[in-house]
């Protein structure tokens, strides 16, 4: 489990923290970029380019593959930044947010 000090974090910089260690030593393809810098890039996208700044929108674009593509589960998330961020996640990584918003 990777825990994280949540004492003076927001959501969202609990997210980055949380996203960080658990893509730590992964990297892209290229072999020389840590994969950490998609879904940091995925956060500055949905801020930046959308302005959005909806703490659950910015911390699903953060955690977006933790539950595919390392050992964090639903629960984890669900533990460490609740249900609604929880759910947004897993819809993102399974494609059930196409069916949720637009179906």
């Amino acid at each position: 489990m990777i825990s994280i000090n949540t004492s003076q974090a927001t959501h969202w910089q609990k997210a980055v923290s949380f996203a960080a260690r658990s893509h730590i030593g992964q990297m892209r393809k290229d072999g020389k970029t840590p994969y950490v810098a998609h879904p940091f890039r995925a956060a500055f996208t949905v801020r930046h380019v959308f302005e959005e700044n909806e703490p659950v929108a910015l911390c699903t674009a953060l955690l977006r593959d933790v539950i595919e593509d390392v050992t964090v589960d639903y629960d984890e998330l669900e533990e460490q930044f609740g249900m609604e961020i929880a759910r947004a996640v897993a819809e993102t990584e399974t494609g059930q947010f196409l069916i949720l918003t637009y179906g």
